[in-house]
């Protein structure tokens, strides 16, 4: 994260947090434990001997994907906290989240935004079939078939999230038929590089992201394209978050096969600004609206919806 992002964390922080001093010392490893006590929306005590950085996104993943304008329900604060609750809880070995299990290991942090789906777009998946690319933990994944979706194919990268992702789908049986899973990288290029990461960081795993002293997979690859061939019926909806390789794939992708998109940019880890993308759908007569995420400036990070007018 560069300094200008890093400054508008610090500065949400100040904003939701009545001892934000006491969270960016824990951030920085100084204090080993802490009670969060945010402004509406919950208190939080983390015990000694968990990962700063894991608890610090588990909750602020939270706090900083609601927009400034809303504060959630009692209601939504006594829920979330009780997930917070469960995840800290050594116990427990699993967690259900609105319904579905997930196993209770660092990759969970990216769980904290599923709270806040309500005040971002909901993607109109009942009886469809979708493309999800970028899958991580299959949490998304789950949410589409959970919400009626006829059929999902999902496509994570790197091999320790898979299998992540491949124990979470074991633990939701019921969703087992509906759900097609594969370890390939979404990419033209024949090989694809990525570095592993930390748990903690699964979810912003990138071919971008730097491979020093790092494990470096090589993951086999499939475009977009074959992935429209292979599957036997039409993926209507397609949702891309795939680290900055969304970039690589704009002139070699059939957008329009598709009646609605959701596409996650990373233009701070390609240098490529999101109009790139936007101008080729507006070309191919999509109607586009770009919406930020969290704390990151909107030319750095942000979300492209897309659907056909």
């Amino acid at each position: 994260m560069d300094i200008k992002n890093n400054c508008k964390l610090i500065k949400r922080i100040f904003k939701t947090t009545k001892n934000p001093f006491d969270v960016l010392l824990y951030r920085a490893g100084i204090k080993n434990h802490l009670i969060i006590k945010t402004k509406g929306y919950g208190t939080f005590n983390i015990p000694e001997g968990y990962d700063n950085s894991f608890v610090f996104n588990l909750i602020y993943s939270y706090i900083v994907n609601i927009p400034e304008n809303i504060k959630p329900t009692s209601e939504e604060t006594l829920e979330f906290e009780t997930f917070i609750q469960n995840v800290l809880d050594d116990e427990n070995k699993t967690i259900n989240v609105n319904g579905i299990n997930f196993l209770n290991n660092k990759t969970v942090s990216v769980l904290s935004e599923r709270f806040t789906d309500k005040y971002s777009i909901q993607l109109d998946v009942e009886g469809k079939v979708v493309l999800d690319l970028g899958a991580n933990i299959l949490d998304t994944a789950l949410g589409f078939v959970q919400r009626g979706a006829k059929k999902v194919y999902s496509y994570e990268a790197l091999p320790s999230t898979y299998k992540i992702a491949q124990d979470n789908l074991a633990l939701n049986k019921q969703y087992a038929d509906k759900i097609m899973l594969f370890n390939k990288a979404i990419s033209k290029d024949e090989i694809f590089e990525i570095p592993d990461e930390d748990e903690v960081f699964s979810a912003v795993a990138s071919s971008y992201n730097s491979k020093a002293n790092k494990k470096v997979y090589k993951i086999e690859t499939i475009t977009v394209n074959q992935i429209i061939d292979m599957i036997p019926e039409q993926a209507k909806l397609m949702k891309m978050d795939i680290e900055g390789s969304e970039f690589e794939l704009i002139d070699d992708t059939h957008w329009d096969y598709f009646d609605e998109l959701l596409i996650e940019y990373h233009s701070f880890l390609t240098g490529k600004s999101h109009t790139i993308i936007t101008d080729k759908l507006k070309q191919l007569n999509f109607n586009v609206e770009v919406i930020p995420t969290s704390y990151y400036d909107i030319d750095d990070v942000g979300l492209i919806h897309a659907t056909k007018k």
